[in-house]
């Protein structure tokens, strides 16, 4: 009992290092390598996020995408699927959502719950092709789902610059989406989605910890062959655990067309995919955890890209997060040290 307690303990702290010092620390290097004052560096990333209301809706508004991919993301990873292709699966899901609301003559609630339902079955079959493949011939889904990013990156490029372009601008994009198709806003820029994004969390952890199919999902996850003697479909599991996955990456796709932009645009996905990896991997199976975690990387984005003003070029956002990726490493390497 003292052992797990202290190993609570101890993860605990790793946390709270990996997530706050580590950002601050990169962050006094940068100011050292530009020859800027730390103070200055320091004082306005968290003047421009949470140390003001306007700071503090925007971490709030950029929580509200990456709780939605990270939810869908613990998923995959509860199954020891390494769903990398969230980024392509909301491209996807965009596609779906511009082709719902701006060719369907319906009243406005109706465009909303259809263009979800549509990005969500669009998303789910798009990464059900890594699962399938991963289920039927064991083909590893790393490179399938990193690849698959590019062709729907790429999808969604050419329907906005092609021909779902408005011919209104010289711009890539496409017309608006019906006024009556748009989420409200809360409080500019937060907008009602983060609502949504709040609702998946409770889903997510009665998903995993009270159904067959979470079960199901851990059990195939741990252990496969151990699942299939239990009688356990483990293919038809990992197929799901890559469909429900990637399909809350599309209804993640659906939420930046009617909560943000209101439009398509070339890069609209922000690489929100790829940084919702961050939280999810901090938190492991704590999906009670996640919001919390969503909101600090939130933060971190935030104040990493409003540093451009005091000139840190916004490079550096993926500096911040590619060394929150390796400290992440701390903890498992901790581990094996301890092991030897």
């Amino acid at each position: 009992m003292l052992a797990e307690f202290r190993k609570k303990i101890w993860n605990t702290v790793i946390f709270l290092l990996v997530i706050i010092l580590m950002p601050v620390i990169v962050l006094l290097l940068i100011s050292s390598a530009m020859e800027l004052q730390a103070t200055d560096v320091l004082s306005y990333f968290f003047s421009s996020t949470i140390g003001s209301v306007s700071g503090l809706l925007s971490v709030l508004d950029r929580t509200t995408i990456l709780l939605i991919l990270s939810v869908g993301l613990m998923i995959a990873f509860r199954c020891s699927t390494w769903n990398i292709g969230a980024e392509g699966q909301m491209a996807v899901g965009i596609v779906g959502a511009l082709g719902v609301s701006l060719f369907l003559a319906l009243p406005g609630p109706i465009l909303i719950m259809l263009g979800f339902l549509v990005s969500f079955i669009l998303g789910g079959l798009w990464g059900g092709v890594a699962g399938f493949l991963k289920a039927k011939w064991e083909v590893n889904e790393i490179p399938i789902t990193l690849m698959q990013n590019f062709v729907a990156l790429a999808l969604l490029d050419y329907m906005v610059r092609g021909p779902w372009r408005s011919p209104e601008v010289a711009l890539g994009r496409t017309p608006f989406i019906p006024e009556t198709a748009r989420l409200p806003f809360i409080d500019f820029p937060l907008n009602s989605a983060f609502i949504i994004g709040l609702v998946f969390v409770p889903m997510c952890y009665w998903l995993l910890n009270n159904t067959l199919l979470g079960y199901r999902l851990q059990a195939a996850g741990v252990d496969r062959a151990a699942a299939s003697f239990a009688g356990i479909n483990v293919k038809r599991t990992i197929f799901l655990s890559m469909f429900i996955s990637a399909a809350i990456a599309g209804f993640g796709g659906a939420s930046l067309v009617f909560s943000e932009f209101f439009m398509g645009q070339s890069m609209m996905t922000g690489n929100y995919g790829f940084y919702a990896i961050v939280p999810t991997l901090l938190v492991g199976s704590k999906v009670e955890l996640l919001p919390f975690a969503c909101f600090l990387t939130a933060v971190i984005l935030v104040g990493s890209l409003n540093l451009s003003i005091v000139g840190v070029p916004a490079r550096f956002t993926l500096l911040i997060m590619g060394t929150i990726f390796l400290g992440m490493c701390l903890p498992v390497i901790f581990q094996r040290k301890r092991k030897q």
